[in-house]
């Protein structure tokens, strides 16, 4: 039996408990391994004064940017608190979630892990671990050991398995492994083509009271996407849409609230929850059949949905959809390879806010490769000809090229020229025209957010 601590240092998100370090946890479990998760994040979100809770839950990056700075000197003493504990119980292995905004924590917390004790094994691995994001960085550490990318729970558990049999890190696939003096890139990892074959994610090692609002879980109803937008990089990180049956995913809200009592709150971890519109009803029979009294929503697609399915959705808890809608220009989203058009956009929208739920947001992007002034127009008509359906700007950002996405990966073909590949998010990128600039597109970022304040969000 390995002994193991999983950990999220702070990332400046106030979202319920890490579901990806549940669901780890839960696999560890059952293969026998010893787990501890320390979730920093919140340890330091109930010490900070109210002020700071504040702006850790607001959505305006720039606000959060000077949080993260500012935060990341008052986590000093958290931090080596955790240190000395880890290296009192003495883990055979220590992973870390990785995210954009927690990179500089982790490895200040594994460097002084590694000066205490050597022999520990550190591991990265979450959202931030793929190769062509930060694994290849962060495997060049040389307080880290191993770097996990993708679907985790198989490579970890293979991880601990064959740890726990000869006291060495190896694993078939899914991770940046280092041996001696060498870096040795697994592949990818293995796709979990079954989803029922997890167990329902573990959130005992959670301390619950401690997150903010109302207590609330997510919960996956699918891994992948239906859909290939351009801009996104989900098909080239997970290709292979799964889906959960509905029986399972009732099944778990009632585990998960058993296990947890209070907990009535449920977020979709997924990309899109209405991919199968049939299991989302049959799913929503469950719930009212049972007359369970949970709210829940999540991501959703903008497509044909028909009335009656939202307004059974809504008897059945729903509370929020945030549709990732990105622009109103028809030109502007078939050149992200969108599947609907602007009118089936505004129709879904308000037939959304005709069926009773009661938040709806929208997400945009500004500045996509071709988009013009005359297409970033439309985007501000269709915001405020439909402000008495929408109750949330989402996110909302310039367009970045993402590595592992269509127009990273083919920049000609959207007749654009990326200045770093290297960059995480290159967003310093530009036409080959030159008409559509960093400059230009934080100009009409701006000028969105201007707007949608004069409208009153």
């Amino acid at each position: 039996m390995a002994n193991i601590a999983l950990i999220r240092c702070p990332y400046i998100e106030s979202f319920p408990p890490d579901i990806g370090l549940a669901y780890l946890a839960a696999v560890l479990k059952e293969r026998g391994h010893k787990v501890c998760v320390f979730d920093l994040n919140m340890d330091l979100y109930s010490q900070v004064e109210q002020g700071y809770r504040i702006k850790w839950r607001t959505s305006d990056e720039n606000v959060l940017r000077a949080l993260q700075e500012d935060l990341v000197l008052q986590s000093d003493a958290l931090i080596q608190m955790a240190v000395d504990i880890i290296v009192k119980e003495d883990f055979d292995l220590v992973g870390f979630s990785i995210w954009s905004s927690n990179i500089t924590l982790s490895l200040l917390m594994a460097e002084r892990i590694k000066e205490k004790n050597s022999s520990m094994s550190i591991l990265f691995g979450g959202p931030e671990c793929y190769p062509l994001w930060s694994g290849n960085r962060l495997i060049k550490s040389s307080y880290v050991d191993a770097v996990i990318y993708g679907e985790g729970e198989l490579t970890l558990g293979d991880m601990a398995d064959n740890f726990d049999r000869c006291g060495k890190l190896k694993c078939e696939n899914g991770a940046l492994i280092k041996e001696g003096r060498n870096i040795i890139d697994t592949g990818p990892g293995q796709i979990i083509n079954d989803l029922k074959v997890l167990p329902f994610p573990d959130f005992t090692n959670f301390n619950l009271d401690k997150y903010p609002k109302e207590k609330g879980l997510f919960i996956l109803f699918s891994r992948g996407c239906i859909y290939k937008c351009s801009y996104c990089s989900l098909p080239g990180t997970i290709p292979v849409y799964r889906k959960r049956s509905a029986e399972s995913l009732f099944q778990e809200i009632k585990y998960q609230m058993k296990m947890h009592p209070g907990v009535t709150r449920f977020f979709s971890a997924g990309a899109v929850l209405n991919a199968d519109l049939d299991m989302l009803s049959e799913f929503c029979d469950l719930i009212i059949q049972e007359g369970l009294e949970i709210d829940w929503g999540g991501y959703a697609a903008i497509r044909r949905m028909d009335i009656k399915l939202l307004k059974k959705m809504k008897i059945a808890g729903c509370g929020c959809l945030n549709f990732g809608l990105e622009s109103s220009s028809d030109r502007m989203l078939k050149q992200m390879n969108k599947q609907y058009d602007s009118v089936l956009a505004e129709q879904l929208i308000r037939d959304t806010h005709e069926s009773g739920i009661p938040s709806i947001r929208v997400n945009f992007i500004f500045g996509f490769p071709g988009e013009t002034e005359e297409d970033f127009i439309k985007t501000l008509a269709f915001v405020e000809r439909n402000r008495k359906y929408i109750q949330f700007v989402g996110s909302s950002d310039t367009c970045w090229v993402e590595p592992y996405s269509r127009i990273h990966s083919s920049p000609d073909e959207f007749g654009i020229k990326i200045k770093n590949p290297l960059d995480r998010l290159c967003k310093d990128w530009v036409s080959d025209g030159n008409d559509n600039t960093r400059e230009q597109r934080e100009g009409r970022k701006r000028q969105f957010f201007q707007f949608i304040h004069h409208l009153g969000y």
